[in-house]
């Protein structure tokens, strides 16, 4: 883990991030679909994320530091409650995520070396403490960034990472989210200064919360 956070740029270095704001295209080469996906994420352990497919769907996800939400005009609004809630706070966790400490898991396992696309790694069995998902995660021997995560909900591809200011992120990631596929390329990150408007959530969902 410590390969790892040295390989994305360092604690001292990530300790400066406050913010971060990536504009993406996500493409479902299987459906013939293609679309935009935005992410932003504060060290306030609040984040939003935005996807829209043309004449297909428009979907926002949020966490605002206690309350998670999701909305869709297709599906209406909806407060995230139990193991979605839980999982919601834990992606939230904005220096967690980057940092990686080790009180943040109830258990951390080298299962084996092996290899993802030829390139030689060390895959780790990972649980949560917070909300007590076990996932699998490959990290390159060579460079100490994290090729693959897999979890019972799907599995992430991460590849081609660049730098940014920084932080080393991939800007491409294929990913399987139970039947479905998809791949996310990254086309702009921007670091620091994202407002706190940022992550209001629509409408639909601040009536939800009145209640």
């Amino acid at each position: 883990m410590a390969k790892y956070v040295a390989a994305i740029g360092g604690k001292t270095e990530l300790m400066k991030i406050t913010s971060i704001k990536q504009s993406m295209a996500v493409t479902f080469p299987e459906m013939g679909m293609s679309g935009t996906f935005e992410t932003q994420a504060a060290a306030s352990n609040k984040t939003i994320q935005k996807m829209s497919i043309p004449n297909a769907m428009e979907m926002q996800m949020g966490f605002d530091g206690s309350v998670g939400w999701q909305y869709s005009p297709q599906q209406g609004a909806r407060l995230l409650a139990d193991k979605e809630l839980l999982e919601s706070k834990s992606d939230a966790d904005f220096y967690g995520d980057m940092l990686r400490p080790a009180e943040r898991y109830a258990s951390m396992e080298l299962m084996a070396d092996t290899t993802v696309e030829n390139e030689s790694v060390y895959k780790l069995q990972l649980k949560n403490k917070a909300t007590g998902v076990v996932s699998l995660e490959y990290f390159s021997v060579a460079s100490g960034l994290l090729l693959l995560t897999v979890k019972p909900e799907g599995s992430q591809q991460m590849l081609d990472y660049k730098k940014f200011g920084a932080i080393m992120l991939p800007t491409k990631i294929n990913v399987q989210a139970g039947p479905n596929k998809f791949t996310i390329t990254v086309k702009d990150v921007a670091l620091n200064g994202v407002p706190e408007s940022a992550f209001e959530a629509p409408d639909p969902i601040k009536q939800l919360i009145k209640k």
